[in-house]
């Protein structure tokens, strides 16, 4: 591995925020030289029920708080009948009229999100399709410039009685590109659960598709096994078209293989608004199992995202890249590339930490990697940062070049936050020596759980200098997808009302 053009901060040349600019940066804009198109979006998106908030509004209790005073002094032996009998009378006389106000209300005042409908075949329901599409608004809480994070929620209208209810609610961002989102809505993952849908959310358009699950007949938990991260999605440009990609991995004698399926939905042209099938086989690297001799796939994907205009590429952040090249293709062909750095047999808990400090990006016609190691020779308190680049002309013979590497705290930070540790870190799709960090408290470091402040640090590491700074507390927010938005219909919060927005997001 090359070394050559490595740009290295010696110890003691932090040009970091002194203290006393801390709570000011958080209310700072980006110079214009960096541009307005990129946010930090938090992958785990909120349900807000229109319904129950209606109620509230009528000054009505939650159906909880009314079964839980119907059960005060009820025996043991008839609870479940109460209960039964207290939620057919809530439904009934509290969230019928409110459905029915609500219908009334959107009738008045129609959404302003466009929906798109989808043509649904094979053993799909179209009715439970259709009434999901109806009942859901998008909205971003907050939209800002980066380091801002970001937020996605999900107004949902949902029929009483539709089996939408049955499952838990939640949503998960698995990818994005250019104005496109994609997210899994419900507990749905191929081959796991059959509840839930695929959602593809156009933000410049303010528009929404709702995509049916991968056909059931195809897929199974005893057939396949998901690569990892999950969909992605491709903005075809200048078209409002997109392609949704799902990667499978099949299974041989229980274990996952090299062969694969790949599941390809597209929004126009002849053959749109359906799962194209492809049987590929993956030039992924395969272990012997312990104590059997049945070969068996590690890939497992922790970032999927966009290569070049056509293709995709999984990363696997303690392994490789798998990429394809042109998704248009009726048979498409893939390629793997060692990473600069991996580890040999690693464990669950080496599984488990990756995502906590690594990323991978692909921006300008380069593969990006990044590293927070603690390990590394030296202070363990004060982690080294490293990223490595690879062309794509180099992907043949993988040849990464490191061009960053600096101390976090003694060169980079100061002691401004001393104490903390560096994790998540995003490396930036709109500026190529922007990179975004999230600064925690080290518990281990005499801190308590109830002080837990996070800072996500915007860094220009060309410079190695904290150029912005936003900070919260609670839920550390972790799993940030950058993205880059062309534009949106919805209006930016003022950064003065951004901590009551993140006391209900977080």
């Amino acid at each position: 591995m090359e070394e050559e053009g490595l740009l290295h901060m010696e110890e003691g040349s932090s040009q970091s925020h002194p203290p006393n600019q801390l709570v000011l940066s958080r209310f700072l804009q980006f110079p214009d030289t960096m541009g307005s198109g990129e946010v930090l979006l938090s992958r785990f998106v909120e349900f807000q029920d229109e319904i129950a908030e209606l109620i509230k509004e009528r000054g009505l209790p939650p159906l909880h708080s009314t079964v839980a005073v119907a059960l005060e002094g009820i025996p043991t032996s008839d609870r479940q009948a109460v209960t039964q009998r207290e939620v057919m009378r809530y439904r009934q006389e509290v969230e019928k009229p409110a459905e029915d106000a609500l219908r009334e209300r959107k009738l008045r005042c129609p959404s302003s999100v466009k929906k798109v409908p989808v043509a649904i075949t094979g053993g799909d329901d179209p009715v439970s399709y259709g009434q999901a599409l109806d009942g859901i608004e998008p909205r971003l809480v907050v939209i800002a410039q980066a380091p801002v994070v970001s937020s996605l929620v999900l107004r949902v209208s949902w029929p009483l009685y539709s089996p939408l209810h049955s499952f838990p609610r939640g949503a998960y961002i698995s990818s994005a590109h250019g104005n496109m989102l994609a997210l899994y809505v419900g507990p749905y993952l191929p081959c796991l659960s059959s509840q839930g849908f695929y959602l593809a959310y156009d933000v410049c358009a303010n528009s929404i598709s709702v995509i049916p699950r991968l056909p059931s007949g195809s897929v199974s938990m005893f057939s396949h096994a998901g690569i990892g991260t999950g969909v992605a999605i491709l903005s075809m440009s200048g078209m409002r078209d997109f392609f949704l990609v799902e990667l499978l991995l099949r299974k041989v004698q229980g274990r996952p293989s090299c062969q694969g399926t790949l599941f390809k939905w597209r929004s126009s042209g002849p053959a749109a608004n359906q799962w194209i099938q492809n049987e590929v086989v993956l030039p992924l690297p395969i272990e012997p199992q312990e104590h059997t001799s049945v070969a068996s796939c590690t890939f497992r994907a922790d970032v999927v995202s966009v290569f070049g205009s056509h293709g995709v590429f999984w990363a696997d952040l303690l392994h490789g890249i798998l990429i394809c090249n042109d998704l248009s293709l009726a048979n498409p062909a893939f390629h793997f590339v060692s990473l600069p750095i991996s580890v040999d047999k690693p464990g669950l808990e080496d599984k488990e930490m990756a995502a906590m400090h690594r990323s991978v990006c692909f921006l300008n016609d380069t593969f990006n990697f990044i590293a927070i190691d603690s390990n590394a020779q030296g202070d363990p308190n004060d982690p080294i940062i490293t990223i490595w680049a690879l062309k794509v002309k180099d992907i043949n013979i993988p040849t990464w070049l490191k061009v960053f590497s600096c101390h976090f705290h003694s060169s980079m930070v100061g002691e401004v936050y001393k104490g903390m540790k560096p994790m998540f870190p995003v490396l930036s799709l709109a500026y190529e020596s922007t990179i975004y960090v999230t600064a925690v408290p080290d518990l281990g470091l005499d801190g308590r759980l109830e002080e837990l402040v996070w800072h996500v640090l915007c860094i220009n590491w060309k410079s190695c200098r904290v150029v912005n700074v936003f900070h919260g507390d609670g839920c550390v927010p972790a799993n940030l997808l950058a993205t880059v938005f062309s534009s949106f219909q919805q209006k930016v919060t003022p950064m003065s009302l951004l901590e009551s927005h993140l006391k209900t997001v977080w």
